[in-house]
């Protein structure tokens, strides 16, 4: 297999300094206790446990596969330099398990990752909850292909100064998927290298369009969206809790979005307001993925159109019940099978012209279950020109070196839109509709059809 390399070569000479003048060490404070207690440990040490799945191994299946596999714990700092935090090597044992202690002493502040080596090469990474208090024990989620990228992107993300506090780990582990993971894995060298600093501007762009718009376009703060954060953080430390305990994926991910929807609800961040950041968040990532390799790029492609379904959805079944269908209509369940069937569709789709298909059909879905009175307002509604307007915008996009600047480039595009979208109001029949508030329904369906299906 090919093995990547988390930590880069310019830092390995300040890591070995630090170990020289025993410098391990760090922690922040715990943002809340989601783990065990580990009482047999004292006030300046934690532990993390973990588990290696099989393609992390580097071997077939069998008794030698996790055979002289160590692990070591680092921080990662600010500037995408890293700290050693296990005193030494910890062997795993041989069915993939490990168990290890980390030095909270010196009170670092920065991200954990544990990596997983062999004869001294790394061949699998995994980042993990940060704000560990001393005494608990932390649940790692299993060290994979996917957990090596988004490893991998992160540092790098770190190195290059795109990490900002619009930014955080858990949002930055959505954007890869384990398709996009597999095929950056079979990459190898200077291409492998490559490849995962265009995965890091895309991903952070994509996040750094998610919060601007929120900050902008919406009553929320910067603290609201930090608190938000803190909240992802602990309910990805319960998802990776649950894969460690070999949990159903499906499962752990489910729970994972249920809480960090009641996490922006709490801020007051609508599933309204998250539906129209998404498309920001997906243009900003969209940018960059036409960077990648044609493969890479499909698969990069599908998993942005993925993360702007799963909020479009939602915000789409909103929708139809303020048009006053009912939980347990037939058009409720057809609009709720519609979304199912394009997340779906997405998920397997490679490229742009695949998920065009999978929008299309979702939009014809549904459109289909609009009332006669509905539909008549709804097909009279002519927003052409501003959409040719994004189209011009989206298509002069640069993948800019400054991930901010296109991010915030893609807010400013989602914005306009909207707004010249919902300025037809003045314009629709509203007497052929039980009230205005109907009209503005409608306004917002289109809009986000609008986008998905350009």
């Amino acid at each position: 297999m090919n093995t990547k390399h988390l930590i880069p070569t310019k830092w390995l000479f300040l890591l070995l300094v630090s170990l020289l003048a025993s410098s391990v060490a760090c922690g922040e404070s715990a943002d809340g206790d989601t783990n065990n207690a580990n009482n047999g440990q004292d006030g300046d040490t934690a532990v993390i446990e973990g588990r290696l799945e099989s393609q992390a191994s580097g071997e077939a299946e069998g008794d030698a596969q996790f055979s002289n596999t160590v692990v070591t714990a680092y921080r990662v700092m600010a500037d995408g330099s890293v700290t050693q935090v296990s005193a030494s090597e910890t062997a795993v044992e041989a069915d993939g398990r490990y168990t290890i202690t980390i030095d909270l002493s010196a009170e670092l502040q920065g991200d954990l990752i544990v990596e997983a080596s062999r004869e001294s090469a790394a061949i699998g990474s995994v980042l993990v909850k940060n704000s560990i208090a001393a005494g608990q024990t932390v649940m790692a989620a299993p060290i994979s292909t996917k957990t090596s990228i988004e490893s991998d992107a992160y540092v790098e993300a770190r190195v290059s100064g795109q990490w900002d506090n619009h930014c955080s780990v858990s949002q930055h582990r959505e954007f890869i998927s384990s398709r996009l993971a597999a095929g950056l894995h079979a990459q190898s060298g200077e291409h492998y290298k490559a490849s995962v600093a265009t995965m890091s501007q895309a991903s952070t762009s994509a996040m750094k369009a998610w919060s601007g718009f929120i900050v902008a376009q919406s009553a929320a703060s910067e603290a609201d969206l930090q608190a938000t954060f803190a909240a992802q953080a602990e309910a990805r430390a319960e998802h990776d809790a649950y894969l460690h305990a070999g949990q159903p994926a499906e499962q752990a991910r489910d729970d994972y979005r249920a809480s960090t929807r009641h996490a922006y609800a709490q801020a007051g961040i609508t599933i309204e307001t998250q539906a129209q950041a998404s498309h920001a968040a997906s243009e900003g990532m969209l940018v960059y993925a036409g960077e990648l390799s044609a493969e890479l790029r499909g698969r990069a492609e599908a998993d942005a159109e993925a993360y702007r379904a799963r909020f479009v959805t939602e915000a789409i079944a909103l929708y139809f019940e303020a048009l006053g269908f009912a939980d347990e209509s037939s058009q409720m369940e057809a609009i709720i099978s519609a979304g199912a069937s394009l997340e779906a569709s997405l998920d397997a789709s490679d490229g742009q012209q695949a998920a065009r298909s999978a929008w299309q059909q979702y939009r014809e879905s549904v459109e289909a279950e609009l009332g006669p009175n509905q539909l008549l307002v709804y097909t009279g509604i002519d927003v052409s020109a501003a959409s040719a307007v994004y189209a011009e915008g989206i298509a002069g996009l640069e993948a800019s070196s400054d991930t901010s600047a296109t991010a915030m480039a893609s807010v400013a595009l989602v914005a306009d839109f909207h707004s010249a979208v919902v300025a037809e109001l003045d314009e629709l029949v509203d007497e052929l509709l039980d009230s205005d508030s109907q009209a503005s329904v409608l306004l917002e369906i289109l809009f986000h059809l609008e986008l998905g299906t350009r």
